[in-house]
């Protein structure tokens, strides 16, 4: 991973590529209980476009990461029965470890988001995704690199190198 940058913001860090850009919503809370921010890399080949989700929260209770993912994997079962429309897979789920226990999950999506479908094509993205819990903070944290199909099998290892930088403390 070279020509990377840090982030570091409420005891959470990840390295990413220098010039990626952070967005963070104007109306969406950011606090060290619970927040979201973006970094993406805009270029003109939608191909190309990356987009690095992190969100956390706080829970009151200790949280299983095993019974989380399961959860996880129940909603996407949910969502892809009531939206026939598009189409969720997880394609693996592996056991990792960071600073605590963590799973990487891969997944596909296939969507359409013009109006009624009708004025675009249908978009295929996948996924990798870092989900963990932080018993120190007892905080939910889910780091989420979406891109092209193509993309994500040309950088994958790269993607990866990316979320597995996530830490917490």
């Amino acid at each position: 991973m070279t020509n990377n940058t840090e982030l570091k913001i409420y005891e959470l860090s990840i390295k990413y590529p220098k010039d990626w850009n952070i967005y963070i919503h104007p109306t969406i809370p950011f606090l060290f209980d619970g927040g979201s921010l973006k970094i993406e890399n805009v270029v003109e080949d939608k191909e190309a476009q990356v987009s690095l989700g992190i969100r956390w929260t706080k829970t009151n209770k200790n949280i299983n990461i095993d019974d989380y993912i399961e959860e996880l994997k129940n909603q996407y079962s949910i969502k892809q029965k009531k939206n026939k429309k598009e189409f969720y897979e997880i394609i693996n789920s592996t056991e990792i470890e960071l600073s605590h226990k963590a799973y990487l999950i891969y997944s596909k999506i296939i969507s359409n988001h013009g109006i009624f479908g009708i004025l675009t094509k249908d978009e295929s993205l996948e996924s990798l995704q870092v989900c963990t819990f932080c018993d120190k903070t007892n905080r939910v944290i889910v780091a989420s690199l979406t891109t092209s199909e193509n993309n994500m099998k040309k950088n994958y290892d790269n993607y990866k190198n990316i979320l597995c930088s996530l830490n917490c403390h």
